[in-house]
């Protein structure tokens, strides 16, 4: 039961775990002296995510040091800038690197212009936020179980990245019912209730902690849900996969608030503030029987991306699904297969996800799910380029490097993603062979190397960065822990 009821919890976040983590893109304010660095085509400029300079970060235009010119290994000054050297005259790798941010290389950059926006670095998530969700329309005795789940806002980032640990807590509480202590994620809600399962039984677990990396303003997700208790325990007792009875979940309503977060800051939720209510049919394309495609309805709020709803499909299924009325809706569909829903088997991040304008009737076309990127040392890889789709244009090739940490949840552990080198090449690429670092490579004991192939159904390029992520619908990615 314990199992079960944590997988109950975790339903309706699946999707995200398959696409989550980044930081929002915040803006610079007057209050925190932030300013845009402004440059010309003779100037490469380094930002942090807010746009601001960072200053002393390192540039390596080229494969090596002083290949192909001689001082080819700059900093910025004071404004986060540096002059074009006038030895670059050709298409070159850009690798740069700063303390306490990801080192990022973009491949064949031409000598011109170019603003480098760099993530800062991973850390664990410390900073506490808790509170109570309200607002649900709770009835006992109804064999409905009501419940809500507390996460930050998601934004298109997003898709590319795949550590859980900012949707589901490591950090878990316990909830009792007829003696029995249950394990249950710290961002999960249960209000108040009374249902029946043999015996009459209360559940209980207003509260929720949320945690997060950073003081500071964030933008905090709430919703509503509800499932029928008897049949999906049921059916859960019987071995159903979660994804059997995903379809049994409804999210009915959310709210968005920007939080001024400190340790211990509390705020509580109406999840009830926005209803759900205006549906919009969802049709799968044909789909193998091996294969699983669970799409989520979402809402553009402000270029955050808020979840309505979430179902399973089988193959040319059409559902109907909840969107939020007045805002653009946006389809999330993520392919995975079958075999490789289990958290600790080989491949479990694999997945082929589009993301479109959510029109009615809309069916999206998915890219290869693709094999693991093959490591022929720290910087060289070999590829799974996957087969072009029609009317998908080649944007780009990204790929990460990370530090596997091993971090408490519960009895267990979970995986916690390190980052220390993302990378994107033009178009779609079947091998990197990474620049030599002047000041060399970290390896450590347990790292992994992923790989997305991004494309769009806009066939204007983008150029390398934020505007690849802006213009992507369909990626499909795989990684390797070696």
């Amino acid at each position: 039961m314990k199992n079960n009821f944590l997988v109950l919890c975790l339903l309706p976040i699946f999707l995200l775990a398959a696409c989550s983590d980044d930081k929002k893109d915040s803006k610079p304010s007057k209050e925190d002296g932030g300013q845009i660095v402004q440059n010309d085509a003779n100037t490469l400029s380094v930002v942090d995510e807010g746009g601001r300079p960072i200053a002393g970060a390192k540039i390596l235009i080229g494969t090596s040091l002083n290949v192909p010119f001689s001082g080819n290994f700059l900093t910025t000054n004071s404004s986060g800038q540096l002059q074009i050297p006038g030895e670059w005259t050709s298409a070159q790798p850009i690798t740069v690197q700063a303390p306490g941010f990801v080192r990022m290389t973009q491949f064949a950059r031409n000598p011109t212009g170019a603003t480098f926006k760099l993530r800062a670095s991973t850390k664990l998530p410390s900073v506490e936020l808790h509170g109570t969700s309200t607002g649900h329309t709770v009835r006992d005795y109804d064999d409905i179980v009501d419940f809500g789940l507390v996460m930050s806002a998601i934004t298109r980032n997003d898709v590319l990245a795949l550590d859980l640990s900012k949707v589901i807590s490591n950090q878990m509480d316990t909830m009792s019912v007829i003696g029995q202590a249950l394990q249950i994620p710290s961002n999960i809600t249960v209000p108040s209730q009374k249902e029946t399962y043999w015996l009459p039984l209360t559940l209980a677990k207003p509260a929720y902690r949320l945690y997060f990396s950073d003081q500071g303003v964030q933008r905090v997700y709430a919703a509503a849900g509800k499932f029928p208790f008897h049949s999906v325990v049921d059916q859960l007792r019987n071995k159903a996969q979660f994804y059997d009875v995903i379809n049994s979940f409804t999210i009915v309503s959310g709210v968005i608030r920007d939080v001024n977060v400190k340790n211990g800051t509390a705020m509580d939720l109406p999840v009830g503030e926005v209803p759900y209510n205006v549906q919009k049919t969802f049709k799968a394309p044909a789909i193998t029987a091996d294969q699983v495609l669970i799409t989520m309805a979402t809402a553009d709020v402000d270029g955050w991306l808020v979840p309505t709803d979430v179902k399973r499909f089988t193959a040319n299924q059409s559902i109907s699904m909840s969107t939020m009325p007045g805002k653009s809706n946006f389809a999330l569909g993520v392919l995975k297969n079958r075999s490789e829903f289990d958290a600790n088997a080989g491949g479990s991040d694999r997945i082929s996800a589009t993301l479109l304008p959510f029109e009615n009737g809309v069916t999206p076309q998915f890219l290869d799910l693709i094999p693991n990127p093959t490591v022929n040392s720290v910087t060289s890889l070999h590829l799974p380029r996957p087969s072009s789709l029609n009317g998908v244009y080649e944007l780009a090739t990204y790929a990460l490097y990370s530090e596997v940490r091993q971090i408490p949840m519960g009895t267990a552990t979970m995986p916690f993603l390190l980052r220390l080198w993302e990378v994107y090449a033009p178009q779609w690429v079947d091998g990197m062979e990474m620049p030599q670092w002047p000041e060399g490579t970290p390896e450590p004991e347990d790292k992994r190397w992923e790989v997305a192939y991004i494309g769009s159904q806009t066939k204007d390029t983008a150029e390398l960065g934020q505007a690849v992520i802006n213009a992507a619908t369909h990626v499909t990615h795989s990684s390797l822990d070696f």
